[in-house]
């Protein structure tokens, strides 16, 4: 199923930043709708679906006040990114929910996935999420927080990226019901579908050494400390690279954090460093791609030009595969001799999901 894209609005020309007041709540998600009005099997372009950004406002639940009836879930409309006008910018209350219309104990995961799908038909919209995609399977964990990874993604292909490692797909894999859909998306109920064999899991990581002995006083007199044994990370097969807090992005979809795990340094044809990189939100597990380019050194405005697209899991893992089997290749040095990996790099972006684009200057 096609579909045309529309870019996220990152910039509110009204406030001329990237905060939209009063559209926001105590927990709220960005989900990408379509019209269900649409004629979706004519193939005129104007008959093509748009995926349209919207904001899920989620109040809480629990009056602050006896005897007040709970707030009710708002759905606006993002305004569009290239908005000129100030009517193209107000966001307009489109759908309001009561909660007693996402049944008891809507709390979870699995209830907002089947509720929330049931709950747009009646404004005539339909959800393009992980949850809603022909690929996907829920997991057994019921009573995951909304938003959170309760399933995974089973599409791949062979396509022309390297083949990844089993365990670091199978890690990748994990995605929430209300993550973004990516361009593989197709219709489908994974609830009625059986869930396939979890995969297998990769043996443990060897045990630490045991610590060392403590060094005698002349020892520590020379400065001659034991070394410490490293510390194996939580997840060993994705590695982030950004750290526990630091280094990290807003995830386009839930309120989580993107973590970088993985860049490549190429040149563009314009001679500028141009950075490639997978990201992996914290939360909701959804998997981005970056392209970062640099052309401060040769314009001299400090101009950057940075895309995001939406990928899936298994690309997410090649694409990783790509860019680890280069040697320091997040280092700009030696970036002229990765010719071929930016090509590779280059024919995959264009054929991927792009949410979102900015051009900056910095003077």
């Amino acid at each position: 199923m096609q579909f045309k894209t529309e870019l996220f609005p990152r910039f509110n020309i009204t406030s001329m930043s990237g905060v939209y007041a009063g559209v926001r709540a105590d927990l709220y998600y960005r989900l990408r709708l379509w019209r269900m009005d649409q004629n979706t099997n004519a193939s005129s372009e104007q008959s093509t679906p748009t995926l349209r950004w919207y904001q899920l406002n989620i109040p809480d639940t629990v009056p602050t006040v006896p005897d007040t009836p709970e707030p009710a879930w708002q759905l606006r409309r993002y305004a569009p990114a290239d908005a000129t006008t100030p009517a193209d910018v107000e966001e307009d209350i489109l759908l309001t929910l009561p909660p007693q219309a996402l049944e008891p104990g809507h709390e979870s995961d699995a209830d907002m996935r089947s509720a929330l799908p049931r709950a747009l038909a009646t404004a005539g919209l339909a959800l393009h999420a992980c949850g809603t995609c022909h690929f996907w399977r829920a997991t057994g964990d019921s009573s995951a927080p909304i938003g959170s990874h309760s399933g995974r993604c089973t599409w791949h292909t062979v396509g022309n990226l390297p083949e990844a490692p089993a365990q670091l797909a199978a890690d990748l894999a994990a995605q929430s019901g209300l993550a973004l859909g990516c361009i593989h998306w197709q219709p489908g109920d994974p609830e009625a579908a059986p869930a396939p064999d979890s995969p297998q899991q990769a043996e443990p990581p060897p045990a630490a050494p045991p610590p060392a002995a403590k060094p005698g006083f002349w020892a520590r007199l020379r400065g001659k400390r034991p070394a410490s044994p490293a510390k194996p990370g939580p997840d060993l097969a994705v590695g982030e690279r950004s750290g526990i807090s630091a280094g990290t992005e807003p995830c386009f979809a839930c309120p989580g954090r993107l973590a970088n795990l993985g860049a490549l340094v190429v040149e563009s044809e314009q001679g500028d460093p141009l950075t490639y990189s997978v990201w992996r939100c914290r939360n909701c597990h959804a998997t981005y791609l970056n392209r970062w380019a640099d052309r401060w050194v040769r314009t001299e405005t400090l101009e950057t030009d940075e895309s995001h697209y939406r990928i899936a899991p298994w690309e997410a893992a090649q694409t990783l595969t790509l860019i680890r089997g280069a040697r320091a290749g997040d280092h700009p040095q030696g970036r002229t001799q990765r010719g071929e990996l930016g090509a590779h790099l280059a024919a995959f972006a264009q054929s991927a999901d792009l949410i979102s684009r900015q051009i900056k200057q910095g003077r």
